[in-house]
């Protein structure tokens, strides 16, 4: 096979690399250049990637997309599958349709830092974690030989306290529902720690009645963990399913409630009460963590409530233990 690689300059005014596929057949790649020094540099940035293309199966962005996209669909969650839709959209706005061997680690550093730029760090490290993923599942089945983004640092974000609801906000929103089903949706939710989706697919048969519990069993639902979680109900929450009728316990006129149209409802009710802080249906779970951890519960039960596989997730909330830390120093005096 030959591996000699040439550049040769368009009528488009762009220089392009020409070189030989493993079946000895002429291919082409734009450096996206149009100076021939800045082509010579791209050329050997690339070089080592194309030489490796040449053991692989070529696919474009926009084919690895619908193909990764289909898969999710199947084994993550439905936020999770949209979160890899997002990162598909801006890497198509901001490369095109390129082939994944054309990716390199200079042109996904500058396309996460102009996501830094124009909308922020925490959007920038979200990007980079899927780009990382996408790519290492693209090196299982033989489309590029390594991960252009395997040496880029992971961003470190400063931390944010988590948006919940003081007891005065929830009284508004409850105010603001008009729809019974959306009700119990919301206090199912707030009183639970439930996320949206372990909501929303819970069918009867993981309601314990007699043991007042739910039991997330990865049957219906996959939870984030991947583990069996067993939930005990207070009784706001024994009473809302109780009350609940069918086989899946949270519909809309006996339909399933997607998660996009409860997030537009949420939304809707959100502007009603007034709040204009950013609130989310997660702060509901938010919500459930912080009003535990200023009635003192322990954040090591929050964090089993929750369901967090390490309780460092969970100690976000420790600074509303604040009575705690100022009875431990008076004990100095």
């Amino acid at each position: 096979m030959k591996e000699n690689f040439c550049l040769s300059k368009h009528k488009n005014g762009y220089y392009y690399i020409y070189y030989f596929d493993s079946n000895n057949k002429r291919k082409s790649v734009s450096t996206t250049k149009k100076y021939k020094s800045e082509a010579l540099a791209a050329l050997n940035e690339l070089r080592p990637s194309i030489q490796a293309q040449q053991h692989t199966t070529p696919i474009t962005l926009t084919e690895y997309r619908w193909e990764f996209l289909k898969a999710s669909e199947s084994y993550h969650s439905w936020k999770t599958t949209k979160d890899y839709r997002s990162t598909f959209n801006e890497l198509e706005k901001y490369f095109g349709n390129l082939q994944l061997c054309q990716f390199t680690q200079k042109g996904i550093e500058e396309f996460i830092q102009k996501k830094i730029r124009d909308k922020s760090i925490y959007t920038g490290r979200r990007h980079l974690i899927n780009i990382k993923a996408l790519f290492n599942r693209a090196i299982g089945f033989n489309y590029i030989a390594s991960n252009p983004a395997t040496a880029i640092k992971r961003i470190r974000t400063p931390e944010r306290l988590p948006s919940f609801f003081s007891k005065g906000e929830f009284q508004m929103l409850q105010a603001a529902i008009d729809d019974a089903d959306y009700r119990d949706v919301i206090d199912f939710a707030v009183n639970t720690g439930l996320r949206q989706m372990e909501i929303l697919s819970l069918q009867r048969g993981q309601f314990n009645e007699a043991g007042r519990l739910v039991i997330l069993d990865n049957q219906n639902h996959t939870t984030k963990s991947k583990r069996v979680r067993t939930i005990p109900l207070n009784t706001r929450a024994y009473e809302i399913l109780l009350s609940r009728k069918g086989d899946l316990l949270f519909t809309k006129n006996g339909i399933q409630v997607s998660p996009d149209h409860l997030q537009d409802q949420f939304k809707k009710y959100i502007k009603k009460t007034g709040i204009t802080r950013k609130i989310t249906f997660h702060s509901l779970r938010h919500t459930f963590a912080s009003w535990l951890v200023q009635a003192g519960v322990s954040i090591y039960e929050v964090s089993k409530l929750l369901g967090h596989s390490d309780i460092k997730t969970t100690q976000i909330y420790a600074h509303l233990r604040g009575d705690d830390l100022r009875r431990s120093v008076e004990l100095l005096e």
